[in-house]
């Protein structure tokens, strides 16, 4: 099966499916997604950084952002939303970065993360947005040490 599926066939597929695994024999294509390493080493292609530049502006330990980079490491959901800001994704593009690696979507209905939204979607810089939810009162990103 290689044609697209809609997600309502995908659930009939997975329903009536003997097995999990059969399933997925028959939807991998469908559901293959890049790995959060793959995904952020495409970004990093895009940003034109460099690993060690980029761990520096997501404010990552070079010891630990290789481990992320090698898929050895699942980062928190902070150190992710750096991540997005230090490659200047925007807001899709950060929302499936936070999906990859295994935390909730920022929703909006939540006070740092609709501040976290806005800036994504107007193309912040992490120290501004450092600033900004400081000036709110709520948690920072890091603590910049």
């Amino acid at each position: 099966m290689d044609k697209p599926v809609t997600t309502d066939e995908m659930y009939v597929i997975i329903q009536e499916s003997a097995t999990a695994n059969r399933a997925l024999e028959e939807l991998g294509h469908a559901i293959a997604a890049p790995r959060l390493a793959q995904y952020i080493g495409e970004w990093l292609g895009k940003a034109k950084l460099n690993q060690p530049e980029f761990f520096k502006r997501a404010g990552i330990e070079k010891s630990m952002g290789y481990k992320i980079l090698a898929g050895k490491r699942r980062p928190g959901r902070d150190a992710l939303i750096r991540m997005a800001f230090a490659l200047s994704m925007d807001l899709n593009a950060a929302q499936r970065l936070l999906m990859l690696g295994g935390h909730g979507a920022l929703y909006p209905r939540s006070r740092r993360d609709m501040v976290l939204i806005h800036a994504l979607s107007h193309a912040a810089q992490l120290d501004d947005v450092q600033e900004e939810l400081s000036k709110l009162g709520e948690a920072a990103l890091w603590s910049g040490e």
